[in-house]
């Protein structure tokens, strides 16, 4: 018999059971002749079952704040989702509150796409309307998370399989691949495909074809793909494009009182919070994550962290030393690794780099356990059972879930955290290569989360490592672009239109390529030309696109390495990227009205294009800085930088200065 949760669960199931699974299986499986009525009522009860059982795991939600399951109906807090697509402000977006399910959201949009940053929400609002789906009666949802799927585990095979896994007495049929096909082809189904960016690297493009194809062959069903911003994502230019709005401060605060189930802590922090003091702390309270993350911190030291790595590094020590002070059942014993907590840290900080590293998140037990080896191996003098240690991420220091034979991240940010601190430590020797192999590749936003921390960690690598080599490309492309412009246009609009640009390959079409869904053949093969003006000379990747309507017309911006690290220091507020171009370009409103196109171009400095003529010029950069993506730099602070990067050479200076005093070594004094 369920109880609390479970019982929540299948009472909605239940529901959900005699207004659509059985009328829906029935319909379905009519034209099978050798089907008799009982094995067809044998199917809709499997089926019944398996939606149950995804209700009840849904639920349910893991949190690092408890360290164990909670309801995700005590802790969920009504999120909304804004269209991503329009170049406008967010604030003045169309948006939808997901407090119940929303007609204006589902089935209004058939094809959804959600979008965000870590620790935004996006599973949970997932769950959220799954179970809202079935709650509502609209329709019957299917939840797949798309980690668990591979190049032979399929979409169509994993739903199978689970549907035969469930017990069934030995005369029972099995559901076969043209009867789960043909469930599939009546349409109606409401499918949550949870997860894209946690896509082991390895099964990418094999997934992202598979889930393609799945939603091209079974146009009927309505069909939401979460994600942190991906490029395999285009794939999809018939989903409409969302994001999260940031939580705002009431939201917040209404967050931090369920953890604490409306007790006094959770009050005490709100007040700390509304104090001027805390100011920098505004911007983390826009993200469940960090807010939660915030309470954890505050419940076990009794104070506000303001940066990022300092949380987690908060939370963790809280997760290690609140459960060495439980005084019941499994707690009351020391961790069976044997190790303290800062050498636990310290292997954590290995196995976080090689997950981050290899894509994966999650892993069978051989599978972590060797992330776990390579950990033994790198921190040398930390003795220890790896066995031991893995029971430990699960038990003692909850960092890890697991889930049947599968242990994965709690969250994959923490994933992130601990691989951001390997860089900054036992990584540091190779931080040349790690950091410029980031840069080289065409992921590297993949490790933006990454990047983020490590800013904070050790800002003299992301200096000498990121930054520089960022300023070197500026400035060559500062000197190779917009050579021979019209007379008539002003050196500072020139510059405006330089420092919008860097690193950004942008191409003008017409809507119609994304109506057919011709994006990803006709638009990003001009994307990803690295030989074009607008680009720096050399080996330069552009590894995120996006594309963003405006008018008749469509704008594709591919962002090069350079871009997400400026990106980066904007998120920052570092004085390096502005907000608006230069005072005398931001003084003009003007912007340019886009002809329409029959075929995609790129944007040059070919001075004999319309929009690089005198009249157009300034309205034509205007209009493109309404984009998301497209963001200006401060060029006359890059160019110093790179002219006067003296940062290794004041560090050496400082070593000289204080080791002189210390005579000269080999003396035996």
């Amino acid at each position: 018999m369920a109880t609390g949760t479970e019982a929540i669960a299948f009472d909605v199931t239940k529901a959900a059971v005699s207004a659509l699974v059985k009328p829906v299986l029935t319909l379905a499986f009519s034209g099978f002749k050798s089907l008799t009525q009982s094995a067809v009522a044998s199917f809709g009860d499997r089926f019944s079952e398996y939606i149950s059982q995804q209700a009840i795991r849904h639920s349910k939600l893991s949190t690092i704040v408890f360290g164990h399951q909670k309801s995700l109906e005590e802790l969920y807090i009504p999120l909304t989702v804004v269209v991503a697509s329009p170049a406008e402000p967010r604030d003045s977006r169309e948006e939808v509150r997901i407090d119940r399910f929303q007609t204006a959201f589902l089935p209004a949009e058939r094809r959804v796409l959600i979008t965000d940053t870590a620790g935004m929400g996006k599973s949970t609002l997932s769950k959220f309307l799954f179970l809202q789906c079935l709650k509502s009666c609209y329709a019957i949802p299917v939840f797949v998370e798309l980690r668990n799927l591979s190049e032979k585990n399929t979409i169509t095979a994993s739903i199978q399989r689970q549907l035969n896994n469930l017990p069934v007495t030995e005369d029972e049929p099995r559901f076969t691949r043209r009867q789960v096909e043909k469930l599939f082809s009546k349409g109606g189904l409401v499918f949550f495909f949870d997860g894209f960016d946690e896509i082991p690297f390895r099964d990418r493009e094999a997934i992202t074809k598979d889930l393609k194809d799945f939603v091209e062959k079974y146009p009927d069903n309505t069909y939401i793909i979460t994600s942190r911003p991906e490029t395999g994502l285009l794939a999809f230019p018939a989903f409409r494009h969302f994001n999260i709005r940031p939580l705002r401060k009431e939201e917040s605060f209404e967050l931090i009182r369920k953890y604490d189930l409306n007790g006094g802590r959770s009050e005490q922090l709100i007040q700390k919070l509304k104090g001027r003091d805390y100011a920098a702390v505004q911007e983390f309270l826009k993200n469940p994550l960090l807010t939660s993350l915030l309470y954890r911190s505050f419940e076990y030291k009794q104070n506000v962290p303001i940066k990022k790595h300092i949380f987690y590094r908060q939370v963790y020590d809280a997760l290690f030393d609140w459960h060495d002070a439980t005084k019941d059942g499994y707690n009351t014993r020391e961790k069976r690794s044997g190790l303290d907590i800062d050498t636990f840290h310290r292997v954590l900080r290995v196995v976080g780099f090689v997950s981050v590293m290899k894509g994966e998140i999650e892993g069978s037990t051989d599978n972590v356990l060797g992330w776990i080896r390579k950990a033994r191996t790198i921190c040398v003098g930390a003795q220890f059972s790896e066995s031991s240690f893995l029971d430990d991420l699960v038990r003692a220091v909850p960092i890890f879930a697991k889930e049947g034979e599968i242990y994965r991240w709690s969250h994959k940010s923490l994933a992130e955290y601990f691989a951001a601190q390997y860089i900054c430590t036992e990584g540091k020797s190779q931080q040349a290569s790690i950091l410029g192999a980031f840069l080289s590749t065409g992921s590297i936003g993949r490790f933006s989360n990454v990047l983020d921390q490590v800013y904070d960690l050790d800002i003299a690598a992301f200096r000498q490592h990121l930054l520089l080599p960022t300023a070197r490309a500026f400035s060559v492309f500062w000197n190779s672009t917009y050579q021979k412009p019209d007379p008539a246009i002003s050196a500072s609009a020139i510059a405006a239109r330089k420092e919008l640009l860097f690193d950004r390959q942008v191409a003008l079409f017409p809507t119609e390529i994304l109506n057919k869904g011709d994006f990803v053949g006709k638009v990003l093969p001009l994307l990803r030309q690295s030989d074009m003006s607008v680009l720096p000379p050399g080996d330069t990747s552009l590894g995120l696109y996006m594309y963003d309507a405006r008018e008749d017309v469509v704008v594709g911006v591919g962002l090069g390495s350079y871009a997400v690290v400026l990106d980066i220091l904007r998120s920052k507020k570092d004085p390096i990227v502005r907000r608006f171009p230069r005072e005398s370009e931001a003084r003009s409103n003007a912007h340019y009205r886009f002809p329409k196109i029959s075929e995609p171009y790129l944007i040059t400095d070919d001075p004999a294009a319309e929009y690089n003529k005198a009249l157009n010029f300034g309205r034509f950069t205007n209009s493109l800085a309404r984009f998301p993506h497209l963001h200006f730099v401060d060029s006359d602070q890059l160019l110093q930088f790179e002219a006067s990067f003296r940062d290794i050479d004041r560090l050496s200076e400082l070593a000289d200065e204080l080791i002189r005093p210390l005579g000269t070594p080999g003396r035996g004094n």
